[in-house]
């Protein structure tokens, strides 16, 4: 089975391939997406969780809302980093 880091690491690699980005994201756990000292801006970041969804529907068939009420309401601020990220992605699979 396809895990959620393996969505994350496929939407980063889409991202980055994308010329007009300017910072890339790094597949590292500790590497910042929504938080005061990042380096990605938020279009970069909408663009991440697109293509987390997209991948997720092409290959489980699966639709997925990443950002919606409960995403902000969590105590692990599932945006915070690559990690976080990752760990929500894979709860939210698990539902």
């Amino acid at each position: 089975m396809i895990s959620a880091q393996d969505f994350v690491y496929g939407a980063v690699d889409e991202v980055n391939d994308d010329p007009s980005i300017g910072v890339k994201i790094e597949k590292d756990p500790n590497f910042l997406l929504l938080d005061q000292a990042s380096t990605i801006d938020s279009l970069t970041l909408v663009n991440l969780f697109v293509g987390i969804e997209s991948l997720i529907e092409d290959r489980l068939g699966k639709t997925l809302s990443i950002v919606n009420e409960d995403s902000f309401e969590s105590d692990q601020y599932p945006f915070k980093n690559i990690g976080n990220l990752i760990d929500y992605i894979q709860k939210l699979l698990n539902q």
